[in-house]
């Protein structure tokens, strides 16, 4: 072999040899392979139970793909909300050490403010760590150090699991009955406008009825008992059922009120025209779908 060969085997190995150094970094520990709470997805859980100090229990499950509110009474639950909370199983443990009876007052664990259970799994909320911020939660007989961004979200009150949506999902409006007008389909599934009004589209009915069929609040909140400007009813098939809404406020926000599950749902001020008017049309315009009271 030449002395130039010599010296390209010399210098390939040398490259060989970096590299090696980079790949397998010897002499330098690997960081530990993140750890877990659960080995449980959130898919899976079906049922929740949050029990707060001094407060009524809150109990959801999961019914038909959706989550629902069965204590302390029974409402739709905001499965967005739901579904952000459940994330904790997955949750990475970034310390943990032995759940010692005697010590556990240290945390704030002896008697924790909040006890969530996810089907089986329990899960107990203690104090804050003073140093990195993170969250002290004891399962079975571990405690973990994570990172506190579920406390808040099991320890809010009960219209914060409410869904927002007015109507439930997949409602067949057959009826709506506003301030100024009322819609109700006919036998020939045509919509009935009264009082009758030139100028309205087919189009534009069928963009009021989607409206509600679609809407959901930006918050919802306890009802404030109060003296309503007007109500709405609205009638629908899928499922048989008629809800009532009073209008307690439409400035500076449309604020709707279910006084029979003590809820009040706040939409911007925008909503009102969506929800409580149609919008006009040329009064030559044909409506093919929309039959003139008798």
């Amino acid at each position: 072999m030449t002395t130039r060969g010599i010296l390209n085997l010399i210098l390939l190995l040398g490259i060989a040899a970096l590299a090696a150094v980079v790949i397998y970094q010897p002499g330098i520990t690997p960081p530990p392979t993140p750890i877990k709470l659960t080995t449980v997805l959130p898919e899976q859980i079906k049922h929740i139970q949050i029990e707060h100090a001094g407060k009524p229990t809150l109990t959801l499950e999961k019914q038909d793909g959706h989550w629902r509110i069965t204590a302390p009474q029974a409402l739709p639950a905001d499965d967005g909300r739901v579904n952000s909370l459940l994330r904790l199983v997955q949750e990475t443990s970034q310390a943990r050490f032995s759940a010692r009876p005697e010590e556990l007052h240290k945390y704030k664990l002896e008697k924790p403010a909040i006890l969530l259970t996810l089907d089986n799994l329990k899960f107990a909320f203690g104090d804050i760590d003073p140093i990195n911020g993170r969250r002290y939660v004891q399962i079975g007989t571990t405690v973990h150090l994570i990172t506190d961004m579920y406390y808040y979200q099991i320890d809010a009150d009960l219209p914060s699991f409410v869904s927002t949506r007015l109507l439930p999902e997949h409602a067949s409006i057959t009826a709506l009955t506003l301030p100024a007008l009322s819609l109700s389909r006919d036998t020939q599934d045509h919509w009935q406008l009264r009082p009758e009004q030139a100028g309205i589209s087919s189009d534009a009915i069928q963009a009021l009825i989607d409206s509600w069929g679609n809407s959901s609040a930006l918050w919802v909140k306890r009802y404030e008992k109060g003296t309503a400007q007007d109500s709405i009813t609205v009638r629908f098939a899928t499922p048989a059922q008629e809800l009532r809404f009073d209008i307690m406020a439409k400035q500076p926000e449309l604020i709707l009120a279910r006084p029979d599950i003590g809820m009040q749902y706040h939409l911007s001020p925008e909503s009102a025209k969506t929800l409580l008017e149609l919008s006009t049309a040329s009064p030559t315009e044909k409506t093919p779908d929309t039959k003139p009271n008798p």
